[in-house]
């Protein structure tokens, strides 16, 4: 408290420190293994609930929308579960290429079946309406997907609800006992999706947790 003004960056920019301390733990690393989480890349406290997530379920099969750190922390912690495998949906060859460099850093994915889909965007009609996601044509999507991570693709004035479809394109392939997590749930953007799918997949409920950028959790009722 600087002038009795609370500095509420310095105190979220502290809760991030302690939760990237706390993730560090739970993977059995040292905090500077991670990649960096600030920026674009996914909060400490988004990835504390990844974790949480992957202990309960105890996923198979785990679907990501937007690779990266999120890739890095799924590979550690499905790597003691044999048989578990990853697919990552990536919109830029590029970034793709940038995960997989932090992947073989840390000797990753290990005993995991992980491959990053070097998507492009293209479109895809819904319900009659007409949006750009991930090309699906000749990516092996899992028979049964037991976590769904929903942090990407990029959300911009021209495509604003972009991460809309994931829902209806990849419900189908979702398990009796899988968990949707939507990061950036706080934005506008992002609520408006989540309307829309609660709206047409009424057997889902939706939990709000509140981390750094809102983290929306949906399950079958």
């Amino acid at each position: 408290i600087a002038n009795g003004n609370i500095n509420w960056g310095m105190i979220y920019a502290t809760q991030q420190l302690e939760s990237r301390e706390i993730l560090a733990r739970n993977l059995g690393v040292e905090p500077g293994w991670l990649p960096a989480t600030r920026g674009w890349a996914a909060s400490p406290d988004f990835l504390l609930v990844i974790a949480r997530l992957v202990a309960e379920l105890q996923p198979r099969s785990v679907v990501e929308c937007g690779s990266g750190v999120t890739s890095v922390v799924l590979s550690r912690l499905l790597s003691i579960m044999p048989g578990a495998n990853i697919l990552s949906f990536d919109h830029d060859p590029n970034f793709a290429q940038k995960t997989a460099d932090m992947l073989r850093e840390r000797d990753l994915p290990g005993p995991v079946g992980l491959s990053i889909a070097a998507a492009p965007m293209t479109q895809h009609v819904i319900n009659g309406e007409t949006f750009n996601w991930y090309m699906t044509e000749g990516v092996m999507v899992p028979e049964q997907i037991d976590l769904l991570v929903v942090d990407g693709p990029i959300v911009n004035n021209e495509n604003p609800l972009a991460r809309y479809p994931a829902l209806p394109i990849l419900g189908p392939y979702l398990s009796d006992k899988a968990v949707v997590v939507l990061d950036d749930a706080n934005r506008p953007s992002e609520q408006q999706t989540l309307q829309r799918w609660v709206q047409e997949f009424p057997g889902w409920t939706v939990e709000m947790v509140p981390t750094e950028k809102g983290t929306a959790i949906m399950r079958r009722a």
